[in-house]
C-alpha cells in the first residue's frame, strides 16, 4: 500500500474536482446548443419577440422588486435605484436577520426559496400590491425570483436575473450549511429543497434579462468552477429566452461594480412590459 501525504491527498482531490466541473460546464454547453441568444457587452434587442402573458397598461406604475444576495440588505440596490430613468416605483427589502429587519423566531429550522417567495408575496400584499412587479434577483435573489415566477406567474412582469446563483448555490465546498446573513438570527437555507424547487419553476412569458459579472473576475473560484458560473449564466439566458449581458470590470457584486448597466437592464424590462414589446437595451 503506497500512503501519500495530506498535501497529496488535498492536492488529487482538487484536480478530480476541477475535471468534474470542467465536464460539467462542457455538458451544460452541449444541452443548451444554439438555444442561447448571444451574450453582449454592448445592447441590442433580443429576438424573443413573445408577449407577456400578462400585459401591464402602458400609463402603469408597476413596481420593481429588488431582491438582495445572501446576507446583502435593501441598502445594496442604492446605486441601481439611483439610475433608474423608467419612473417605476422602486422597492428594496431586508430579509429576517439581515439590515433593520429582526430575525424569524426560533425554531428556525432551514428553509427553502419558497419561503423566501411566500415572505415576498405577503410583504407586497401588506403594501397593497396586489399587481404584477418586475422582480430583480441578485444571486440567491434570482433563485427566490425564479421560484417565486414558477408559483405566482400572473404576479410577474418581468424579471432581471444578476448573477444568479446556480440552483444548488454550493460551489466549492458541498455539504456546509449555507446562511441567509451572519449574525445569530441567520436564516439556514435548505440547498436541496431549494434546487427541486428552482427545476420544477415554470418560466413566465415575461420581459426578461441575464446580467452576469465578467469572467474570470470572481475572487474566490478557481477557472474550472467559475466557468461552470458562467455556463450557468448562459443556460438562463437560454430557459428564459433573454439577453445575456456582460458586465464587464464587474466581480459577483454587480450591484456595486455596474449598477448603471443593471439599472439599464431593468429600464428595458419595465418599457417592454408596459408595451407589450420585445426587450430593447440601450448603449451605455
Amino acid at each position: 500500500m503506497t500512503e501519500t501525504s495530506s498535501g497529496d491527498d488535498a492536492k488529487a482531490a482538487l484536480a478530480g474536482r476541477a475535471a468534474t466541473v470542467s465536464q460539467a460546464a462542457q455538458g451544460l454547453r452541449r444541452e443548451s446548443g444554439e438555444r442561447h441568444l448571444p451574450k453582449q457587452r454592448t445592447a441590442v434587442g433580443d429576438e424573443r419577440g413573445a408577449a407577456p402573458r400578462w400585459p401591464v397598461p402602458a400609463d402603469d406604475t408597476t413596481p420593481v422588486v429588488f431582491i438582495s444576495a445572501v446576507g446583502a440588505d435593501g441598502a445594496s440596490w442604492q446605486p441601481v435605484i439611483d439610475r433608474l430613468t423608467c419612473g417605476a416605483p422602486a422597492i428594496s427589502y431586508d430579509r429576517p436577520g439581515i439590515g433593520s429587519c429582526p430575525p424569524r423566531t426560533g425554531p428556525n429550522p432551514a428553509i427553502p426559496y419558497s419561503v423566501f417567495a411566500d415572505e415576498l408575496l405577503a410583504l407586497l400584499k401588506a403594501k397593497g400590491i396586489d399587481g404584477p412587479t418586475v422582480l430583480v434577483g441578485h444571486s440567491v435573489g434570482s433563485l427566490i425570483a425564479r421560484v417565486y415566477a414558477g408559483r405566482y406567474p400572473d404576479r410577474v412582469a418581468g424579471v432581471v436575473h444578476v448573477d444568479g446563483s446556480i440552483p444548488r448555490l454550493h460551489l466549492l465546498v458541498a455539504g456546509e450549511p449555507f446562511f441567509d446573513g451572519d449574525g445569530p438570527g441567520a436564516t439556514e437555507l435548505d440547498t436541496i429543497a431549494g434546487e427541486v424547487e428552482v427545476l420544477r419553476a415554470a418560466v413566465p412569458r415575461a420581459p426578461a434579462v441575464v446580467v452576469s459579472r465578467e469572467p474570470g473576475r470572481h475572487p474566490e473560484l478557481p477557472h474550472p468552477t467559475d466557468e461552470l458560473w458562467t455556463v450557468y449564466q448562459e443556460q438562463l439566458a437560454a430557459e428564459w429566452g433573454a439577453p445575456h449581458i456582460i458586465a464587464d470590470g464587474s466581480d459577483h457584486q454587480v450591484p456595486r461594480d455596474r449598477p448603471d448597466v443593471i439599472a439599464a437592464a431593468v429600464d428595458a424590462v419595465v418599457i417592454a412590459a408596459r408595451n407589450d414589446a420585445a426587450v430593447r437595451l440601450r448603449q451605455w
